[in-house]
């Protein structure tokens, strides 16, 4: 898969940002909510 990130540099603060779409942003959520029950001893 090709990635869609783009760097974009910034005027106001003199920093480069990457912009990523919403499909990175849902996973990135619902890898880290996963890895919090996972770590959890009480869940099931």
């Amino acid at each position: 898969m090709v990635s869609s990130n783009v760097e974009e540099w910034s005027g106001i603060d003199d920093e480069n940002y990457t912009v990523i779409n919403e499909e990175h942003v849902v996973d990135a959520v619902a890898n880290f909510m996963a890895k919090c029950i996972f770590s959890n001893p009480k869940a099931q």
